[in-house]
């Protein structure tokens, strides 16, 4: 199994509309990944740490994959059309890391 971490950073003054990337934005993804093998999807919202500490990040979505192949080949077909939707719901750069998952949740 694949995953691809979409890691918004925190940053003063950043703009991220969580009900904007959840109701539309990751909906249409899952649509428009569904038949390069993305056969799930999880969003996570940064808070405060103990103690106050401040979130690394605001928002780190997250896309799974059957296999490397087809991930690759999806997000080559649609990555420039997910990118062309980020300004709806973000003025903040992602990071972005694909990991192999060797140890399922349990």
């Amino acid at each position: 199994m694949i995953r691809v971490d979409v890691c918004y950073p925190a940053k003063e003054n950043g703009r991220f509309d969580f009900d904007y990337y959840t109701q539309k934005h990751i909906p249409m993804t899952m649509d428009l990944l569904k038949d390069y093998g993305c056969v799930r999807s999880e969003v996570d919202k940064g808070m405060p740490g103990p103690g106050g500490a401040s979130p690394l990040f605001v928002c780190v979505g997250y896309l799974y994959f059957e296999d490397l192949e087809r991930m690759a080949k999806g997000l080559e077909a649609i990555g420039s059309k997910l990118a062309e939707d980020m300004p709806n719901y973000t003025d903040i750069e992602p990071q972005i890391q694909t990991s192999e998952i060797i140890l399922p949740a349990s």
